[in-house]
């Protein structure tokens, strides 16, 4: 048997499909314009075969296990041989297995159709004298204005076993500001009880509730008509209700993913502060003091939120932006982490500390956080393989280093000791092996992932990694960048290093 899925055909205001299923698909079959079959209707099938498609095996076949189970025994073996007459349909061999259950064999002269057809009997319902009383009860609830006049017509066409007719179904989109720290359980019982007040006030019309955060008091509760198709895409839930079909509101939260530059920006101050609980044995009571003149500089600025755009840090959680910071958290990530919301509970994406790559023999750095490559840059290695393979970690951040001759060390410079990864005005040292142990790279290139190597870092030195990570392009990492940056002295001017250069 093959139906049609009720479709919208008004996509004006129509749910985003990749976002929310229509409720309505399940429980109807569209026939014509106006007119569907309701599933849950005790006739469905006979109306199948009625109006849809007199010889559906499943019809037949689901009418005979009917008659079947009440005892109607010969209008179930009529329906199991109309069934059997596709012998392509999967229900053939059920039909057929079905017949072989029965006890008395099947009467050869068993007719498939009424011998005779039935004396036609008058019905009240075609009558002149129905159709005029039906007419004036029309004309009287129009000049009333009532609702059940769909309901009076329907009948008088269809009577109690005709087809249900419902009318186009009407959307009708809204907007609903609710409060950026309200709970889940809250959330719902405000969308329930708003949309289940707006439906039963409009039987006919299929309300939508677009749910959209705010930290504007003199917005939340708000509810105004849909105008932009934007509003949409920025709503993290729907409330649906149709007083006229449904049973209940339902509700449905829109997955939310973490930007992948909120996870790179949490995981740089989350691996500055695993370095400054090393060195202190406890968390900073202010997230600023990873922020501090040379040698504190564990970072050079707190980068932005990318969803807000905001790197402003608060103590408590309310969904209004920025960061979170909680220096007695128990772990990483639930000690600083994105102010933004999913699902009305805070996003703590897991913790991945940034690390340097260097490959020897590709001489090429790389900068990673977990999967995500913020910078990949040529660098010069040591001469007679003077650079050694291993584990470091970056001790100090300088920029404008102090060397025994002027400008060795370039523009900036991030120590491992007595190796360190530096600037050069020596071109010709960047893809080559010529410098005494340290790694040379540009100085272009160590301005720009300078910020994003946090003191602490971790350094593995190898002759070689995976071509597919070494080929990886990095992520644009300037919308982390704030408009703001801290005032910090991160050039020591008395301080001489002593690095193998």
């Amino acid at each position: 048997m093959e139906v049609t899925t009720l479709q919208n055909e008004n996509e004006e205001g129509s749910l985003p499909e990749a976002r929310f299923d229509n409720h309505l698909k399940t429980n109807l079959i569209h026939l014509h314009k106006n007119l569907y079959l309701n599933r849950t209707d005790p006739l469905f099938f006979e109306k199948v075969l009625r109006y849809a498609d007199p010889k559906s095996p499943e019809a037949h076949y689901m009418l005979a296990l009917k008659y079947e189970n009440e005892g109607k025994s010969a209008k179930a073996l009529l329906h199991y041989q109309e069934a059997m007459k596709d012998n392509k349909s999967s229900f053939y061999a059920k039909a057929k297995d079905r017949l072989r259950r029965f006890q008395r064999p099947i009467p050869a002269s068993f007719p498939l159709k009424p011998a005779a057809p039935e004396i036609p009997r008058y019905s009240f319902r075609k009558s002149p004298l129905f159709i005029l009383m039906v007419c004036n009860l029309v004309l009287f609830f129009l000049l009333l204005n009532l609702e059940p006049l769909r309901a009076i017509v329907s009948t008088a066409m269809h009577g109690k076993a005709g087809l249900e007719v419902v009318s186009e179904i009407v959307d009708t989109p809204y907007i609903y500001y609710i409060a950026s720290n309200e709970p889940k359980d809250r959330i719902e019982t405000l969308l329930y009880t708003k949309a289940f007040e707006m439906g039963k006030r409009n039987p006919d019309h299929n309300i939508q509730l677009y749910g959209i955060k705010t930290a504007d008091a003199a917005l939340q509760g708000i509810i105004a008509p849909l105008t932009s198709e934007q509003a949409k895409l920025t709503s993290f839930v729907i409330a649906q209700y149709n007083a006229s079909l449904d049973r209940a509101v339902i509700i449905k939260f829109a997955e939310t993913k973490i930007p992948e530059l909120t996870t790179v920006a949490s995981n740089l101050v989350r691996s500055a502060l695993q370095a400054y609980l090393h060195d202190n044995k406890t968390p900073p009571a202010q997230i600023e003091s990873l922020i501090r003149d040379y040698p504190s500089n564990y970072l050079s600025f707190i980068p932005n939120e990318i969803s807000s755009g905001s790197n402003q840090v608060v103590d408590q959680f309310d969904g209004s932006g920025g960061w979170v910071y909680h220096p007695h958290a128990s772990g990483l990530a639930s000690m600083f982490y994105p102010n933004i919301v999913d699902e009305s509970t805070a996003l703590q994406p897991p913790f991945s500390p940034v690390k340097l790559l260097i490959s020897r023999k590709e001489h090429t750095l790389l900068v990673v956080a977990g999967s995500v490559v913020l910078a990949n840059d040529p660098i010069g290695v040591g001469k007679d393989n003077k650079t050694p393979e291993g584990s470091f970690t970056i001790q100090d951040r300088v920029l404008n280093p102090l060397g025994k001759h002027p400008n060795v060390y370039g523009k900036a410079g991030l120590s491992m000791g007595q190796y360190a990864i530096h600037g050069t005005f020596d071109q010709t040292s960047i893809l080559a092996n010529k410098s005494l142990g340290c790694i040379r790279i540009a100085n272009s290139d160590i301005l720009a992932l300078f910020p994003f190597v946090p003191k602490g870092a971790e350094v593995l030195i190898s002759e070689n990694f995976p071509a597919a990570l070494l080929t990886s392009l990095p992520i644009d990492t300037k919308k982390l960048v704030p408009s703001k940056k801290p005032i910090i002295n991160e050039s020591p001017p008395d301080i001489v290093f002593n690095w193998l250069g």
